[in-house]
Parts: structure tokens; sequence; C-alpha cells
């Protein structure tokens, strides 16, 4: 990633650039097999494979479902599960999606989820206050990590 928040693959020496995406920001970035996730600065969620080929918009920031904004702050990706800070309307729940659509569900009400991290059936997040709380990616069994 350069200073506009392009995305970039470049060889392990540092040489071949290959432009891959970022339009509008790229971070947040997850591989999974041979496709690069990432969330541009409006909280939309992309996809794109790491030749540059087979861009597209999985989920679009911004848009609400209630008191909820779609607009994805933090992600971490395991095969087809997507799990996500999301906006809410003064703070940031935790949620999950599946890759295949763009339906997306409320996995766990916790203020200012930070950062998400997937590890076999559970989530791992922590809030902002670097307190790390686990849950099943079903949505139970959730507790906090000591």
């Amino acid at each position: 990633m350069n200073s506009d928040k392009t995305i970039y693959k470049i060889s392990i020496t540092g040489t071949d650039p290959t432009l891959l995406g970022g339009k509008g920001g790229g971070k947040c970035l997850n591989a999974s097999g041979n496709t690069l996730y990432y969330i541009n600065d409006w909280g939309s969620l992309f996809s794109i494979g790491m030749d540059g080929t087979g861009f597209v918009k999985i989920s679009d920031g911004g848009d609400v479902y209630g008191d909820y904004y779609k607009t994805m702050h933090t992600i971490n990706i395991e095969g087809s599960l997507v799990c996500f800070s999301n906006m809410k309307l003064s703070s940031m729940d935790l949620g999950y999606m599946d890759l295949s659509g763009p339906a997306w569900e409320k996995l766990y009400n916790q203020d200012w989820v930070t950062s998400v991290h997937i590890a076999g059936e559970w989530i791992y997040f922590t809030d902002q206050t670097g307190i790390m709380s686990r849950i099943k990616n079903d949505g139970t069994e959730y507790m906090l990590v000591s």
C-alpha cells in the first residue's frame, strides 16, 4: 500500500509492482487463497485476485439496516466467513456475513470492537480499552479472555 492507499503487489525483492486496488482507500487487508479482501475509507468490502483481476464490491459501506450502518471498520476472513466491527449509532458491534451474499448479522452487542480475529470456531475481539473477549462463530459461549 502506498501513501494514497492504493494496494500493490510486489516481488519479494521489491520489484515488479502490480496495482491490485484500493481506490478510495485500502485497509484491513486479508488474503485467502488467491484472493485479497480489504475495506475502503467508507467501510465497503472488496475482493480482488492476487493477479489484479476479478475486482468485486462485496458489501457497500454506508447503507443502513435499521439502526445499523453496514460500514466495516475492521475485518477478519476465514473460509467464507467475514467477521467485522460495524458502526451503529454511537458504537461498534461485532458482525458477520458469508462471502456468498451481502446479508450480514449482528453477532454480539459490544461497544467499540476494535479488532477481530477468527481461530477455528472461536472469534476473538477487543474493545477500545484492550479487553479481549471471545465468542463461538454461532454466537454462543461468550466469555472474557484473561
